[in-house]
């Protein structure tokens, strides 16, 4: 299977878009969740052990990199999960990519057509 078989699969356009703002959506997402995540304020605090994590197990990805447009070496489904984890982690600031993940990073966000999130990373 190639990348492109994958890239031409439709995808249905939603029928309605609900305008959402910021001011009308947070307080019902803080509401909703902070009871069973913990308050977002201790969770932020808390976050550099967190992060300090994630950078020691990115460290242990890189040596199984193969290729920068395929983990294995082949694509493969692998790279569909891999890539969304990867996709996750870039709203994170702080976490520091080796290069094989990052060249990894950015060969497969190109590929997919799915933008990293490194900009809006808090």
């Amino acid at each position: 299977m190639k990348v492109n078989d994958f890239l031409d699969f439709p995808v249905p356009e939603p029928q309605y878009k609900i305008p959402i703002t910021k001011s009308a959506e947070e307080p019902y997402f803080v509401r909703n969740k902070e009871p069973s995540v913990g308050l977002f304020s201790d969770l932020l605090e808390g976050g550099s052990d967190l992060v300090a994590a994630l950078n020691s197990q990115l460290q242990a990805l890189a040596p199984l990199i193969r290729s920068p447009e395929a983990v294995n070496g082949e694509l493969s489904t692998d790279d569909i999960h891999l890539f969304a984890q990867l996709h996750s982690l870039s709203i994170i600031a702080g976490i520091i990519y080796p290069p094989e993940v990052e060249r990894y990073r950015q060969a497969m966000s190109r590929l997919s057509g799915v933008a990293l999130l490194d900009e809006h990373a808090i």
